[in-house]
C-alpha cells in the first residue's frame, strides 16, 4: 500500500490552487518528499506503483483531486483507501482529524509541527501587513507554499507516517469484525462515486448570482426600513435588529407575548426558535431579514467574490470556478450517522424553498438537469423501525401522516401575525417530530404556543395514537443499556450514552436514510449516470437532452432499489417491500423547475 499526501497553496483545486509538495510512503518504511516541475517523473512512478499496490490518504478526495489537476495519471476507482473514513467507521463519536486520532491511539501529541507552520504564517502576515501599510501597497496573504521547506517538509512527512501508523493499528480491528469490514467496503465504493460528483461540478449561472446580489441588497434595505417602522410604532428609535437586548425591549414595548420564549444564561434569547414562538409582526420581520441576509452572505456573495475564511485564516476564491461550475466538497462522513455534508459551498443547506437560488442552477445548452428525491424517506424508515402499527399501515397506504397526526392530536389551523395561516398539517408535523425525536414538553409548548398541561396532553395523545413509537424508544433505550450502541441495516454502529437515548432514534433513521442514498449513488456511478449534486435525499444529474428520459428512468430505479428484491427493505417471506420507496424523477432546464416551472426571479424579469 502506498501512503500519500500533498501540500498546496490553497484548498480549491478546481479554482486554480495547486500542490507544491507530494509525499509518498511504502510498506518498507520509505518516505519521500517530491516537488512538481522538478520531480515529475518520480512522482508519476509512485502513482504507477499505487495502481498495483493501492493508495491511501487521509481525506483522500482532496489529495486525489490535486494530483489529477497537477497533470499526473493517478490510480482509478477501487484502488483508493481513506484513513479518515475508516477512523469514523471504527468510532464515530470523536474527531477524525489525523492528529487527534493519532493522539488518542498512541498518547502522542503530533501538533507541534502544525503549530510551527501556523506560527510562521502569523508572523509573516504581520510582517507583510506592516510592509504594505508603509508602502501603500496591497497585502498579499502568505500561504503554505511560502513557508520555508525546513518547516514544511517535516510537517508534510508526518501526515504520511501517521496515516500508516494509525492504519496498521486499525487493520486487525477491521478483520475481526465482519459488520465493520462491510461498512468500510461500502464506503470505499461511495468514495469513488462522490469523487466523480465533485469532479464534474454543478453547472450554474454566474451572471444570475451577480444580478441576484443586487436584488437581495435592495430587499434588505426595504426590510430594515419596515423593521424600524414597526419598532417606532412602539416608541423605540434607533433600533438595531441585530441587538438581542433591543429586540427583546422592542417586542415588550409592542406588547408581544414573550411567555413561550426560553432563556439562555438567565436571559431571554432572540434566536430563531424563540422568535418563531412570538406572534408579532416585528418578530416575523426580523426573522425575514435574517433569512435574507444569510442568502446574501452565505449563498450569493461567496459564490462570485473572493472571500476570507476566518477558520482557515486564508482567502478563498469564488465558489463558481472558471469552468462555470461549482465543485463543492462532499464530506463523505459529515455526521456521526454517516450522513454526508457539504462545503465550499454547502449546496445541501441552501433554503429548499428559495427558488431564486435554485433558478441559478441551470443546464448548459443542449443539456438537461435530471433530479429525483426520496419521498418522505425519514418517516418511512421510522415506520420500519417502529414495526407493525398504525404508522406503518399509513405509510403502506400512502396516507398523509402529518394530517393524520394533527387529527389524532386535535390540532387545528392557527392564524399568525400578519394574517399568515399555520396549517394544522404543519403544526401536526412539527409536534410529531418533536415527540419521536425526543423533544420535551417545553419544546412542544413553545412550538405549539400552548400551556404546559396542553403540551403534555398532545404528547400523550401521540403515544395513544401510535403506541409502536413508544415501544421503539424503549427498545432503543434497552439496547443502549445492554450493548452500548445501535446498528443500522447496513451494519453501521453508533454508540450513544443511555442518558441520551432520545437522540438515538434520530441517529438510526438519519443513518439509514444516508445509506440508502449512498447505495443509490454507488449504483448510479457504476452505470455511468452523470451525477452532479447530492442534496440529502436528492440526486441531481446533468446529461445531453436526448438522454434525459433514460437517465430519469435509471435514476428512479437506483434510488428505490433498497425496497426491491434483494434490497435491505425487502421482506423475502412476504415477497414484498417492508415499505415502498418512491422517487419521482424530473427533467429540468433549471433546478427551480422542480418546485415551480413558471418561476422567474425579479431580476430576470427586469432584464428580459
Amino acid at each position: 500500500m502506498i501512503d500519500y499526501d500533498i501540500e498546496s497553496n490553497g484548498v480549491q483545486p478546481y479554482n486554480g490552487k495547486r500542490a507544491f509538495m507530494y509525499i509518498f510512503g511504502d510498506d518498507d518504511g520509505n518516505v519521500v518528499t517530491l516537488y512538481p516541475g522538478k520531480d515529475d517523473e518520480e512522482i508519476q512512478r509512485w502513482f504507477d506503483r499505487a495502481k498495483v499496490e493501492g493508495i491511501r490518504a487521509w481525506n483522500s478526495s482532496f489529495d486525489r483531486s490535486f494530483g489529477e489537476l497537477g497533470g499526473y495519471d493517478l490510480p482509478g476507482d477501487g484502488l483508493w483507501y481513506d484513513g479518515m473514513v475508516v477512523a469514523h467507521a471504527i468510532d464515530e463519536r470523536r474527531s477524525v482529524a489525523l492528529k487527534n486520532v493519532s493522539s488518542s491511539l498512541f498518547g502522542e501529541q503530533a501538533a507541534d509541527l502544525q503549530r510551527q507552520v501556523h506560527a510562521w504564517l502569523t508572523a509573516e502576515r504581520a510582517r507583510r501587513k506592516k510592509e504594505a501599510k508603509e508602502n501603500g501597497t496591497e497585502l498579499i496573504e502568505p500561504d503554505y507554499s511560502d513557508v520555508p521547506l525546513e518547516i514544511m517538509e517535516p510537517y508534510g512527512r508526518e501526515d504520511v507516517i501517521l496515516t500508516r501508523k494509525v492504519s496498521e493499528q486499525y487493520d486487525p480491528v477491521i478483520e475481526a469484525n465482519e459488520d465493520l469490514k462491510g461498512v468500510i467496503e461500502f464506503e470505499r465504493k461511495v468514495f469513488d462515486a462522490k469523487y466523480a460528483v465533485e469532479k464534474r461540478g454543478l453547472p450554474v449561472d454566474r451572471d444570475g448570482y451577480a444580478k441576484l446580489e443586487l436584488e437581495v441588497v435592495e430587499n434588505l434595505e426595504a426590510m430594515e426600513d419596515r423593521i424600524e417602522a414597526l419598532a417606532a410604532e412602539a416608541g423605540v428609535e434607533d433600533f438595531n435588529p441585530r441587538s438581542t437586548p433591543q429586540v427583546i425591549a422592542a417586542l415588550k414595548a409592542r406588547g408581544a407575548d414573550l411567555s413561550y420564549m426560553s432563556q439562555k444564561d438567565g436571559k431571554l434569547s432572540a434566536d430563531k426558535e424563540n422568535l418563531e414562538a412570538v406572534d408579532d409582526e416585528l418578530a416575523a420581520a426580523i426573522l425575514e431579514f435574517r433569512s435574507e441576509f444569510k442568502v446574501l452572505s452565505t449563498y450569493v456573495r461567496p459564490y462570485i467574490h473572493r472571500h476570507y475564511s476566518t477558520q482557515l485564516r486564508a482567502w478563498k476564491e469564488a465558489f463558481v470556478a472558471p469552468d462555470g461550475r461549482i465543485h463543492a466538497t462532499y464530506r463523505q462522513i459529515g455526521a456521526r450517522t454517516g450522513r454526508m455534508s457539504c462545503a465550499d459551498p454547502n449546496i445541501q443547506n441552501q433554503p429548499r424553498d428559495d427558488l431564486r437560488l435554485r433558478y441559478n442552477v441551470r443546464a448548459e445548452p443542449g443539456m438537461k438537469l435530471v433530479g429525483a428525491d426520496l419521498s418522505n424517506i425519514e418517516m418511512r424508515l421510522f415506520a420500519v423501525y417502529a414495526g407493525e402499527g398504525a404508522l406503518i399501515d399509513a405509510v403502506r397506504q400512502n396516507k398523509d401522516i402529518h394530517t393524520m397526526t394533527a387529527e389524532a392530536l386535535g390540532i387545528t389551523d392557527r392564524e399568525r401575525a400578519g394574517g399568515y395561516i399555520e396549517t394544522a398539517r404543519q403544526r401536526g408535523k412539527t409536534c410529531k417530530f418533536s415527540v419521536i425525536y425526543g423533544g420535551g414538553v417545553r419544546t412542544i409548548r413553545r412550538q405549539q404556543r400552548c400551556s404546559q398541561d396542553h403540551a403534555k396532553l398532545l404528547k400523550r395523545r401521540y403515544y395513544d395514537a401510535y403506541p409502536e413509537v413508544k415501544r421503539l424508544q424503549n427498545r432503543i433505550e434497552y439496547a443502549l443499556h445492554d450493548r452500548g450502541y445501535i446498528q443500522t441495516m447496513w451494519g453501521r454502529r453508533m454508540r450513544v450514552d443511555p442518558r441520551d437515548a432520545f437522540k438515538a432514534v434520530n441517529y438510526l433513521v438519519q443513518g439509514t436514510a444516508a445509506e440508502i442514498l449512498k447505495d443509490a449513488l454507488i449504483a448510479c456511478h457504476e452505470e455511468g449516470l452523470p451525477v452532479v449534486a447530492l442534496i440529502h435525499d436528492e440526486i441531481l444529474c446533468h446529461c445531453p437532452e436526448d438522454e434525459a428520459e433514460h437517465v430519469k428512468e435509471r435514476l428512479e430505479f437506483h434510488m428505490t432499489r433498497a425496497a426491491r428484491e434483494g434490497g435491505k427493505l425487502w421482506d423475502a417471506a412476504a415477497g414484498e417491500p417492508i415499505v415502498p420507496l418512491e422517487a419521482e424523477g424530473e427533467i429540468m432546464d433549471r433546478w427551480s423547475d422542480s418546485k415551480d416551472p413558471a418561476f422567474v426571479p425579479r431580476w430576470a424579469k427586469e432584464t428580459a
